[in-house]
C-alpha cells in the first residue's frame, strides 16, 4: 500500500460519514460503526454505544491491527474485530462502514 491519509483527515472523514448515515436514517440509536485505516498497522474506529448523530472527534479510538488501543479513552466499537478482519484479509481496503 502506498498512501494513507493523516489522523486528522481520517477523524474528519469518519465524523462526516457518520453524520450522513445518521441524517439519512441508515443507522438507528447507537447502531452502526465506521473505521478508516491510517497506516499499515493503524486505524480509527467509532466508539461503542454512541449515536452517530452525537459523535465527536474526541470519542474516536485509534487501534493497531491487533485491536490494541493506541489513542483515545472511549471503548472501541464492539464490531472492531469485524473491521480488523476485513483489513487483515484485504490490505487494499482503507475504510469499513457497517450500517443497519
Amino acid at each position: 500500500m502506498s498512501h494513507y491519509i493523516s489522523d486528522h483527515q481520517a477523524r474528519q472523514e469518519i465524523l462526516s460519514a457518520a453524520l450522513r448515515l445518521y441524517q439519512r436514517g441508515l443507522v438507528a440509536a447507537n447502531d452502526g460503526n465506521l473505521s478508516l485505516r491510517v497506516g499499515g498497522n493503524a486505524l480509527w474506529v467509532t466508539p461503542s454505544g454512541v449515536s452517530k448523530g452525537a459523535l465527536r472527534e474526541e470519542m474516536l479510538v485509534k487501534l493497531d491491527m491487533e485491536g490494541q488501543v493506541l489513542e483515545g479513552h472511549w471503548k472501541p466499537s464492539s464490531e472492531s474485530k469485524l473491521h480488523l478482519r476485513i483489513y487483515q484479509e484485504n490490505p487494499e481496503v482503507r475504510a469499513v462502514v457497517h450500517a443497519h
